[in-house]
């Protein structure tokens, strides 16, 4: 983290104190709405259910994980299903987090231009 943070840093400094006001001069990258649904559905049962079986299957030998997918094949594709799911939604997470931090750098930085 702190890597990226001295990057950010490195090219700020790179830029004008014009350049990067007008870099960090961004409008929302997201509605109220969409912001109301992806909290709608990342506080909903299914999400919480499919952090519950990444934490299990990480809690899990190869050969109970093993056993489950021998025994209950169903149930084994089931929870594979639900964890990949988890996956591709931790990623979006990530993502947002990322963009989230990285706006709050410009926006701090633009602060320290301006003051200047």
């Amino acid at each position: 983290m702190n890597a990226e943070k001295n990057q950010a840093t490195e090219n700020q400094q790179t830029l004008t104190d014009e350049e990067l006001v007008k870099i960090a001069s961004f409008e929302p990258a997201i509605t109220a709405e969409q912001l109301n649904e992806m909290e709608r559905i990342s506080s909903g049962n299914s999400c919480g259910m499919q952090r519950r079986l990444a934490f299990l299957a990480c809690a899990r030998s190869a050969d109970e994980l093993s056993k489950l997918n021998i025994e209950e094949p169903e149930a084994f594709k089931e929870m594979l299903d639900s964890i990949e799911a988890f996956k591709d939604h931790a990623q979006g997470l990530a993502e947002i987090a990322e963009s989230a931090y990285f706006r709050m750098l410009l926006v701090g930085a633009r602060q320290e231009t301006t003051i200047q």
